[in-house]
């Protein structure tokens, strides 16, 4: 994994302490973005997708088990399990929470510009790097006033 994983893995450097790593410090939250499939019986899978959007993530890792160099070495398997906290949507009536989904389906010609933003933003392009948006900027971009 990159180094900048180490802090969600609860790994600290110690300024000035080249090399030194510290374990089992608070794990750094984080949020990530993925997307599956949606199929119907005409489409396929070819029909849309989904976008979830998830904020206020932690990892817990699963044990890592090290071997000694041996004839057939294995890489290292890692698994996580994820929890999440909530944040404020900053919407009346709408309660905080964690997972945000959005479905290709529901844009339409009048709106797609929309959905192209927001997976710009994700994913980047030529000239922009991906970077997930705040709660409000998703919520901006999605209602057309960004």
């Amino acid at each position: 994994y990159p180094d900048e994983w180490e802090e969600c893995n609860g790994k600290r450097t110690i300024t000035g302490a080249t090399g030194l790593y510290v374990n089992q410090q608070s794990r750094r939250t984080f949020g990530f973005s993925c997307r599956t499939l949606i199929g119907n019986d005409t489409e396929g899978t070819d029909y849309g997708y989904k976008i979830y959007i998830v904020y206020g993530a932690t990892a817990s890792p699963s044990d890592e088990e090290y071997q000694t160099v041996n004839d057939n070495p294995n890489a290292i398997e890692f698994s996580y399990e994820f929890n999440t906290v909530p944040v404020d949507v900053g919407v009346t009536g709408i309660k905080p929470c964690a997972i945000f989904e959005i479905k290709s389906t529901d844009f339409t010609n009048d709106n797609a510009s929309r959905l192209t933003t927001l997976e710009d933003l994700l994913y980047g392009t030529a000239n922009s790097a991906p970077t997930l948006p705040t709660v409000t900027q998703l919520i901006n971009i999605l209602s057309g006033t960004t």
